[in-house]
């Protein structure tokens, strides 16, 4: 067994096989090589050289380019992973505004998937901005902002994680001070194909209060996962 360098002289999709010709050595052309699968087409234009291992018995089997072309960056992605960006990347989603109780959760931001395929990953990554408005009783009002980055993966069949952290403190702007605070998590009960998060503002005093929030994603998956898409839940 030996690995040689070649020159392909014929690519065939439909096989992912090659007829390749040594560089050295042999002058005979071996036909009908099998690609191991992780090389893309793109990589087997003829005339390009590849290298090949060769078995003592009979034929062997194309590992992939040998040296690198200008053109190669294109197809970097392909081959060093087979990781694909979703064409979704950097995704905007509305605002969304709950009239929000005292002290009570509302559902604000909602990712779905399908099942999955054994073994694949999907992901989620982005900027989620929340604004609890409230008034309390004798007309004071404080508003308060919060900027949070937000992550979510999900693998195969397990149920989807999630993890929040905020970015700086929260900017608040109000007439009397008054003990406010806004909650943002993970709603309890994620499954494989659903994730919420939740939010709730509690005040002291408090009289009517709104909640104003949304979602900037980046979005990612393996080849052939099934791509999360996150929504945001509003009462409009």
């Amino acid at each position: 067994m030996e690995i040689v360098r070649g020159r392909v002289r014929a690519y065939y999709a439909a096989t992912h096989t090659a007829d390749v010709e040594a560089v050295r050595g042999p002058a005979a052309l071996l036909s009908g090589l099998p690609v191991v699968a992780q090389c893309p087409a793109g990589f087997l234009v003829a005339g390009r050289e590849v290298a090949v291992l060769l078995w003592s018995d009979v034929d062997g089997v194309v590992l992939g380019p040998y040296g690198a072309n200008a053109d190669d960056w294109a197809l970097n992605g392909i081959l060093s992973s087979p990781y694909t960006p979703d064409t979704r990347a950097q995704e905007f989603h509305p605002a969304g505004i709950r009239a929000a109780a005292n002290n009570i959760f509302y559902d604000i931001l909602q990712f779905t998937a399908g099942s999955g395929v054994s073994g694949k990953v999907a992901t989620v990554s982005g900027l989620l901005t929340i604004t609890a408005l409230v008034y309390a009783t004798g007309g004071y009002y404080q508003m308060r902002s919060r900027l949070l980055f937000v992550s979510l993966r999900k693998m195969t069949t397990s149920a989807m994680q999630s993890a929040t952290q905020q970015i700086g403190s929260d900017n608040v702007v109000e007439y009397a001070t008054k003990a406010t605070t806004l909650t943002v998590q993970e709603k309890a009960g994620a499954t494989a194909t659903n994730l919420i998060i939740q939010a709730k503002v509690t005040c002291t005093d408090y009289n009517t209060g709104s909640l104003f929030y949304t979602f900037i994603a980046g979005c990612g998956a393996m080849s052939s996962a099934q791509v999360i898409t996150a929504a945001v839940i509003s009462d409009q």
